[in-house]
């Protein structure tokens, strides 16, 4: 905002590139927000509308850990209730979680953070030209706050932030139970599926997908409607995180490797998901160097071929044309 409280939106070449960050958290619209709440479970339906900006999700009551329980993810309900203490949103992405205030009294305080982080660990830029640590280099934090004005604003992306206080009302408490069994979420049967290789890279101040960058003119990827497909998508070294995005149907999360460790600690199962990807998603995030496995499946009752677009959800990116066309062939 300017110093009449107007938005301000003026993306230079360096912002296309990186993304705009602004320098102040709205909740709701709502800068420093604040929510009462009573003494029992809530439920919140979590939305990233920032542009670029990443937020590694977490709780706190008088500086401890609260653990909470995710429940559903972009498209759905998870089959069950997921424990956490920490969950990743980047632009785009949706998250279902449940809170129980019920253990804590009247005038309580809860805080909403996102705790830190580097954006562009595990993909080898850390310390080079686009790195945290280069010691004053041209997107180092070593400028003295000089990426955060490039970015748009003056917070990093992996900033520590204050997102939203909880304040707990009088009142008696309610307990409940949650269900164990939330929904049923079938597996897409891939035994058979084509396989189609995804690769994020970057030409010279701009993000491509398979070396293509946005014509409408152009259809990089044609499938068959319904089949289903195996998308191996990697993200290149020397890289940034990618919240990518198909338009028309939902996907699910078949394994993450290769990324950062704080991703790689958060993983749930031997193939490193982690509680973001269990359900039925539409926007998956990409570290530098990670490699993510979804699987997809094209049936739908339209006719005739329909045109749809697989992007990154980094603003900046995508209107910089980080976007390819998807043709589903009747």
């Amino acid at each position: 905002f300017d110093r009449l409280g107007h938005l301000v939106y003026r993306p230079n070449p360096m912002h296309r590139m990186m993304g705009y960050l602004g320098d102040e958290v709205l909740v709701n619209m709502t800068p420093a927000a604040t929510h009462e709440v009573e003494r029992r479970i809530h439920r919140l339906r979590l939305l990233n509308g920032s542009t670029a900006r990443i937020y590694r999700l977490a709780l706190r009551a008088e500086g401890q850990a609260i653990p909470f329980r995710v429940i559903g993810t972009d498209a759905g309900l998870l089959e069950s209730p997921r424990e956490a203490r920490e969950a990743f949103l980047s632009p785009g992405e949706r998250l279902e979680v449940l809170i129980d205030f019920a253990a804590f009294a009247a005038g309580d305080r809860v805080e909403l953070h996102s705790l830190e982080f580097d954006p562009m660990a595990g993909g080898g830029m850390g310390g080079g030209m686009m790195g945290r640590g280069m010691g004053g280099g041209m997107m180092g934090r070593g400028m003295g706050g000089g990426m955060g004005r490039m970015m748009g604003g003056g917070m990093h992306d992996g900033d520590p932030l204050a997102l939203l206080e909880f304040v707990v009302r009088e009142g008696e408490a309610v307990t409940a139970e949650v269900p164990k069994r939330l929904s049923r979420i079938e597996p897409i049967d891939v035994t058979d599926a084509g396989e189609r290789d995804i690769r994020l890279d970057m030409a010279p101040m701009q993000w491509r997908i398979n070396g293509e960058t946005y014509d409408p003119d152009r259809v990089p990827i044609e499938v068959d409607a319904n089949t289903r497909e195996v998308w191996t998508i990697r993200n290149a070294d020397r890289s940034m995180p990618h919240p990518m995005h198909i338009h028309g149907f939902s996907f699910q999360v078949l394994s993450r490797s290769g990324g950062p460790d704080f991703v790689r600690q958060q993983a749930v199962n031997e193939e490193g998901l982690t509680v973001a990807d269990l359900g039925w998603k539409d926007t998956v995030l990409l570290w530098p160097g990670e490699t993510v496995r979804i699987a997809l499946d094209f049936t739908h009752d339209y006719d005739g071929d329909q045109l749809y677009v697989f992007h990154c959800h980094n603003l900046e990116h995508e209107d910089n044309g980080m976007m390819v066309n998807v043709l589903v062939r009747a």
